[in-house]
Order: C-alpha cells, then sequence, then structure tokens
C-alpha cells in the first residue's frame, strides 16, 4: 500500500521481512480503533493481497475499506476471497464506493476534512 509508515509485523524468514506501507491516515485508524492484538492479522492481509488486482484504484482506499468491514465483524479470509473475486462489493459493502469517500472515511473515524492521509499534502 502507498504511504510512508513501514511496517514489519513478523519475520517470515531469516533473509525477509513482511511489509506493508500505509498512509499516515491508514495508520492512524489501526492504531486508534485495532487492538494490537489484532494488528498482525490485518496487516498481513493487506500485505499478501495482490495490489495488480485493484487496477488503478487508490490503495489507501483498499486499505480503508479492509478496516471499516474488519471492525465492522466481517472476516478477514472472507475480506481477501471477496477481494480477489470482486473487489469492488467490498467497497459497497464498506460505503466507500462514491468519489466522496475520503469525506466518508474522515467523518467516520474523526479526521478533519483536509485530512488527506498522504504524506505529500
Amino acid at each position: 500500500m502507498t504511504g510512508s509508515t513501514c511496517f514489519h509485523p513478523l519475520l517470515r524468514n531469516s533473509h525477509w521481512e513482511a511489509c506493508v506501507i500505509l498512509s499516515s491516515r491508514i495508520s492512524l485508524v489501526m492504531d486508534r480503533e485495532v487492538p494490537e492484538s489484532q494488528r498482525l492479522d490485518v496487516l498481513e492481509v493487506l500485505e499478501e493481497l495482490d495490489e495488480s488486482i485493484f487496477e488503478n484504484e487508490d490503495l489507501d482506499r483498499i486499505a480503508a475499506v479492509i478496516l471499516i468491514l474488519y471492525l465492522e465483524g466481517v472476516d478477514l479470509g472472507v475480506i481477501a476471497d471477496v477481494a480477489e473475486r470482486d473487489w469492488r462489493d467490498l467497497l459497497l459493502d464498506a460505503g466507500l464506493e462514491g468519489a466522496d469517500w475520503g469525506d466518508v472515511l474522515a467523518r467516520r473515524f474523526g479526521f478533519p476534512r483536509d485530512f488527506s492521509g498522504s504524506d505529500g499534502g
């Protein structure tokens, strides 16, 4: 995913660490909303999904969708399966299908309207 925060949630073997790069906006949601004991599970799903299946979609939006659905109690395995079949269904399920998805996310998690979450602006 895009952004500046790089999580190294687990050492898979002695030569490689998993790394998921999240925007500051998504990192903030993870820190505030996901219990520390469950963050690794969410990060693993984000890390394992093939970014190419999302075409030109903003990966911050995809990470937000996964977080919202997880926080609503949807199993991460189900989320990953649906993402691979048709990720657009996840946008609808999470309420982020519209062009105003950034504003919806900001309202849901209490961000200022001008908080883009991208590290460039």
